[in-house]
């Protein structure tokens, strides 16, 4: 079995690294935190690291890599982040800073209210029960996000894969290399 400790400590520093910045965006204002353009931000800054795990292996694997051999750090990295990202962000909301479910119940309502024109009343009237009703950082929720970051994640890694590849020319000639002498006797 090959270990990829590089990627492990590479999700490890990615995962550090979000902690810190939310951290960080939490002391400064925590409305920073509910931000969808930091979010969006942290999440494109969030493909460097990826994109360092691959091609680490890369090199360690001589500068030539299936895909397959590209999305297996790739996406280790990405685990070991979302599952470091996950338990911070559950510590934070129900532990830490509970104040902030609020917050984010009301920028999700209101979302919701500018959804009200192709919604209808209705139905924006029973999302926005449904979010004040609801703790989008409580445990079961907090483990199904993980399981949907995962997916995400794993197509994210097999897109950066698909760029990091690089297959060996020599190797389309190595399943026609015969190692065997023609004229040798003992081969027969």
């Amino acid at each position: 079995m090959i270990n990829y400790p590089y990627a492990i400590r590479i999700g490890l520093i990615w995962g550090a690294a979000y902690i810190l910045i939310q951290l960080i965006l939490y002391l400064f204002s925590s409305s920073l935190i509910t931000n969808s353009w930091i979010a969006s931000l942290i999440f494109l800054l969030g493909l460097i690291p990826m994109y360092i795990s691959g091609s680490e292996h890369k090199l360690k694997l001589g500068g030539y890599l299936s895909w397959k051999e590209a999305l297996i750090p790739i996406w280790i990295s990405s685990i070991v982040y979302s599952f470091f990202s996950m338990v911070f962000t559950f510590i934070l909301y129900n532990f830490l800073a509970p104040e902030l479910i609020d917050e984010q119940r009301n920028a999700q309502i209101k979302m919701m209210e500018n959804f009200r024109g192709t919604m209808g009343n209705e139905a924006t009237e029973k999302a926005i029960e449904d979010i004040a009703n609801s703790n989008p950082f409580g445990f079961g929720k907090i483990i199904l996000a993980f399981c949907f970051s995962l997916i995400f994640y794993f197509i994210i890694s097999s897109i950066i894969a698909l760029i990091i590849k690089k297959e060996n020319p020599n190797s389309i000639f190595e399943k026609y290399k015969d190692n065997s002498d023609p004229f040798d006797a003992t081969n027969s």
